[in-house]
């Protein structure tokens, strides 16, 4: 069966932006407050050669212990953990090598750290993150959790030894460290380097909620020139999340006003991939999951506007539209919005099979059932399925008119669908269980 990410993949054209450049963090003098300034790493080429990740005698003792055990450890010694996020191909991460190694930097986080690192390409490692539900922006990402295995500060830096140590101060110590942060703006902070550090803080938390209402606050608090300047354009990359956002909209409606700062040399995206970013990730999240369908259709606009080809935008925007529809016991139109994803698109045989078991499971009532078989039909006749994806189609078209209550051409569907497995020598249970559902009826 296919997925719902597999489909998206492919009607979609869903991408990845590049890794992103720093918010580096100012070295503290006196008190560890943070003072964040935007700002980019320039890049540099990648060595020809494999390049040496480890990090040297005297630098931060990194466990080789699982991270299972690295957590476990920590709860038995009551020592907070820092994780480094790298991957061996990032040149960022191997220009952080001899920082890591600095007897200095070394000194401070293993006397106060428990140390572990993960590579990012690791399927271990993205369990865990989905784990932490952490998201990350850009490498090496740095984040430090309690003895309990609470995410205490996230950051970045520069590959500087003041501003990595200023960065584990500030990540040690109770008051300004990312897990107070809401304390802080509860109780009146709004100083302007203090809600990028908690923008920045929610972003890899996966704080939509709380992000918008602390990066709304910031934009409040910038001068009209902030709008379409270098700084704006870096804290759209590396902070926002949301459409709504007055600085958002201004890079939707001003696509060519931000063309100047496009830098893939600095890994920085052109405007078009950043808004396109954007609105996906406002459309595809827990909060953009309860739009109702004039704002999915306003989103879509919004990427028509931004420069996303028409039809693409369409194609990327079905399944919230429907869904919206399908809350809003508006069946009807969740028919037709598919009925012109199948008339302008060559369905492949998984996506048609897609639609159809989602409509199955999801509609609020019967008056897709119709049009369902009507596609399925299309895919039968058009799509050259094997036997196997036959099969598959005949038993969404039996559950089809199941619904409608037509027992006589559900149980038709469901026998071919049991025949046409048996032939693939495929799995036949799924079949004979629809059968008997028919028989009860």
């Amino acid at each position: 069966m296919t997925t719902y990410r597999q489909f998206a993949l492919a009607i979609f054209g869903l991408s990845l932006l590049l890794a992103a450049p720093v918010l580096a963090q100012q070295p503290v003098k006196k008190a560890p407050a943070t003072r964040t300034i935007v700002k980019t790493i320039p890049a540099k080429p990648a060595p020809a050669h494999k390049p040496d990740m480890h990090i040297k005698p005297g630098g931060i003792n990194f466990s080789t212990a699982t991270i299972e055990q690295v957590f476990e450890q920590a709860k038995q010694q009551n020592k907070p953990i820092f994780v480094e996020i790298y991957s061996p191909d990032c040149h960022v991460c191997q220009s952080f090598i001899p920082i890591l190694s600095n007897k200095k930097i070394g000194d401070f986080y293993n006397q106060t750290f428990i140390n572990a690192r993960l590579p990012l390409e690791s399927k271990a490692t993205q369990a865990w993150l989905e784990k932490y539900k952490l998201y990350i922006p850009s490498l090496p990402q740095f984040v430090y959790f309690s003895p309990e295995g609470k995410i205490d500060h996230v950051g970045s830096s520069n590959p500087d030894v003041d501003m990595m140590l200023n960065l584990g101060t500030v990540a040690a110590n109770p008051t300004y460290r990312g897990s107070n942060y809401a304390a802080r703006y509860q109780n009146g902070d709004r100083d302007p380097n203090f809600l990028i550090d908690y923008g920045y803080f929610t972003k890899l938390t996966r704080d939509t909620t709380t992000n918008i209402k602390v990066m709304e606050d910031y934009v409040r608090q910038q001068p009209a020139d902030f709008f379409g300047g270098q700084t704006s354009y870096l804290v759209l990359f590396k902070i926002m999340m949301d459409v709504d956002i007055p600085l958002t909209q201004h890079l939707i409606n001003n696509i060519d006003l931000y063309k100047k700062y496009e830098n893939p040399t600095a890994n920085l995206p052109s405007p078009l991939a950043l808004a396109d970013g954007l609105i996906m990730s406002s459309l595809y999240s827990p909060r953009g999951n309860l739009y109702g369908s004039e704002k999915v259709k306003q989103i879509r606009q919004m990427m028509v506007k931004a420069g996303v080809n028409p039809l693409l935008a369409a194609n990327r925007t079905v399944i919230p539209e429907v869904n919206a529809y399908f809350r809003e016991k508006a069946t009807a139109s969740a028919v037709a919005r598919l009925d012109s994803l199948v008339e302008k698109n060559k369905l492949s045989i998984p996506e048609y099979s897609f639609i159809a078991s989602y409509f199955n499971a999801k509609s609020p009532d019967t008056v897709d059932a119709p049009a369902l078989v009507r596609w399925l039909d299309k895919a039968l006749t058009t799509g050259k399925p094997t036997p196997t994806q036959q099969a598959e189609l005949q038993a969404e078209r039996a559950e089809a008119f199941r619904r409608i209550g037509q027992k006589e051409s559900a149980m038709d569907a469901a026998k071919k669908a049991l025949k046409l497995a048996q032939t693939a020598k495929a799995d036949t249970k799924r079949y004979e269980d629809l059968i008997g559902k028919l028989n009860t009826l």
